[in-house]
């Protein structure tokens, strides 16, 4: 039997004829789980998804599951990824005659045109609930018990059933709610914050005075005839000045610079003469070799020359010009035949078309090798 649970050899036809739908629409299409599951991708938008195909024994009396793989948000799949019955028509009220390798491009399509319009109108709104692909509270309603299909064993598919009822999406509803409530108490509190900045006046930087003991005076250790001598004499001052320990720092620090400035400034001028004796050594070389090159050219052209001379087609032009020479001589000989004793006339006539023949087959020889 086709599949596990099929009660007719008609059912099972029937079945291999959705799946062969399936497979003409879908030629990559991949069995997950033997007469159970089947993979299609698609390209949907700017990325590729995966319809999950799932069918049971009901199956093709009862619609089949079909999820998305990965799960993306739209308003026609549930939170657990399967597509609602109001995504096609063949799904809200399915048959067994429907095709389903055509339901399933036709979403396939649906998606990508929500995906563009959603591109081309630009929309980006903050908040789940907000966003077109989100799934609004009490959207959709329950259906009705007639339509609701058998509850099938776990066993059969990994996927909620396609037919959620509506206290999933009031769920998911709060959900998007509360996450729209948390993002407009986040800009508020942007808001506030931006406009505490603008009110308060700007400040210029505070100039950050060191410490004392950070510059190693260590005025505590002198008495105040030291300090009354340093502040009244510029040269112990200065003496005093250059023997704090910032001081000396600072002032190795700058001989270090100073150096190391110099090493560099004499490297440069280094460089800088062998650069320029490279330069007159690169122009003498270049004058060099423009003089020696003037013999290379002149001898390159006769060379052209001599190829252009000895070409096939002026080749094969010489000797045609050959031939026709000849052969004019031996018509004007003929024209003299009478005053041309018959020995002579023999003798150079021969010579004069055997001439012209051979030339003439060279010519042909020529032309048939080029």
């Amino acid at each position: 039997m086709f599949l596990r649970h099929s009660n007719s050899s008609g059912d099972a036809h029937s079945v291999r004829k959705h799946i062969e739908s399936l497979r003409q629409y879908f030629p990559n299409m991949v069995e997950v789980k033997k007469h159970e599951t089947y993979d299609v991708a698609t390209t949907v938008g700017a990325r590729t998804i995966t319809f999950r195909i799932s069918v049971d024994g009901s199956f093709p009396a009862h619609a089949p599951v079909i999820a998305v793989v990965p799960l993306m948000r739209h308003r026609l799949i549930s939170p657990s990824g399967a597509v609602l019955p109001d995504a096609h028509p063949e799904l809200k009220s399915w048959t067994g005659h429907a095709n389903l390798g055509k339901v399933v491009q036709e979403l396939a399509l649906k998606f990508a045109q929500d995906l563009q319009q959603q591109e081309a109108t630009g929309a980006r709104t903050s908040g789940a609930a907000a966003h077109p692909y989100a799934y609004p509270p009490q959207q959709y309603p329950p259906p009705a018990p007639s339509q609701q299909p058998p509850a099938y064993p776990a066993t059969m598919s990994p996927y909620p059933s396609a037919y959620p009822g509506a206290a999933n999406y009031t769920t998911y509803g709060g959900y998007a709610q509360q996450q729209q409530q948390q993002q407009q108490q986040q800009q508020q509190q942007q808001q506030q914050q931006q406009q505490q900045q603008q009110q308060q006046p700007s400040q210029p930087p505070r100039l950050q005075i060191p410490s004392l003991a950070s510059l190693g005076l260590n005025l505590e250790a002198k008495s105040d005839d030291e300090i009354a001598e340093l502040l009244n004499n510029e040269q112990k001052f200065g003496e005093f000045f250059n023997e704090l320990p910032a001081i000396k720092a600072e002032v190795r620090e700058r001989e270090r610079a100073r150096e190391s400035n110099a090493a560099a400034a004499t490297k440069t001028a280094e460089l800088e003469q062998n650069v320029e004796q490279l330069r007159k050594e690169s122009e003498s070389a270049e004058a060099e070799l423009t003089q020696k090159r003037q013999p290379l050219d002149e001898l390159r052209a006769k060379q052209a020359e001599l190829l252009q001379q000895l070409s096939a087609q002026a080749l094969a032009a010489r000797l045609q010009q050959a031939a026709n020479d000849v052969d004019r001589q031996s018509e004007a000989m003929c024209a003299q035949k009478s005053s041309i004793p018959a020995t002579d006339f023999t003798k150079e006539y021969l010579q004069l078309r055997t001439l012209y023949h051979l030339r003439a087959a060279k010519l042909e020889s020529l032309l048939k090798s080029t």
